[in-house]
């Protein structure tokens, strides 16, 4: 498994964010995480403000 980790508040310079891999395209790569908005969703890494957040992939054996 894949995860994601992202800072998502650009006050603090932390990892506050997880994501999971679920899915990868030709140019594009899914993750499934949670929102408090909007629950657990499935999102694009080639969305600006997941790709601007991004910080690092980890892969999990």
């Amino acid at each position: 498994m894949t995860y994601f980790f992202f800072e998502t508040n650009k006050n603090r310079k932390v990892i506050n964010h997880v994501g999971l891999v679920v899915e990868i395209e030709r140019d594009d790569i899914y993750f499934i995480h949670a929102s408090t908005s909007r629950g657990v969703i499935v999102s694009s890494l080639s969305e600006p403000y997941w790709n601007g957040n991004f910080v690092m992939a980890r892969r999990i054996l």
